[in-house]
């Protein structure tokens, strides 16, 4: 991810910038993530991606609810607590990114990621609980 690290930070600026996909960008975040772009995608237009604030305001986290799993995920700048992240990103090196993290990003990007407020003991039941929970949670 650090060489492509500016590639990709580019891309986001230009979603910034722009204030939405283009295609051309679409086209290279799918050549940089493959079909974990689809996945990160279905997360933003799900409105899927929160920013946890806490009060006083003095951390915040982004969470980014998995669907499939029906879990929430912490992403914490270039971390997720996800097991595809842990596997797949870090230990075998097979992707630059997992679908939460991407979307995260994405969602920041277009101004989409929905700002909550929550205690400071909340957040760090959150990060407690390795970053992730369910529902019944």
């Amino acid at each position: 991810m650090l060489a492509l690290a500016p590639i990709f930070e580019d891309l986001i600026n230009d979603i910034v910038d722009k204030n939405h996909v283009t295609d051309s960008t679409l086209a290279s975040l799918q050549s940089l993530f493959g079909t974990t772009l689809l996945s990160a995608l279905e997360l933003v237009d799900n409105d899927a991606v929160y920013r946890l604030n806490s009060t006083p305001p003095s951390r915040h986290a982004h969470m980014a609810y998995d669907f499939h799993d029906d879990r929430h995920f912490v992403v914490l700048r270039s971390f997720c607590t996800c097991p595809t992240f842990s596997a797949d990103v870090i230990e075998k090196r097979q992707q630059i990114s997992c679908k939460h993290e991407l979307a995260v990003k994405i969602s920041d990007a277009l101004g989409k990621t929905k700002a909550i407020l929550v205690s400071e003991d909340t957040l760090a039941q959150i990060f407690a609980n390795d970053g992730c929970y369910s529902k019944e949670s």
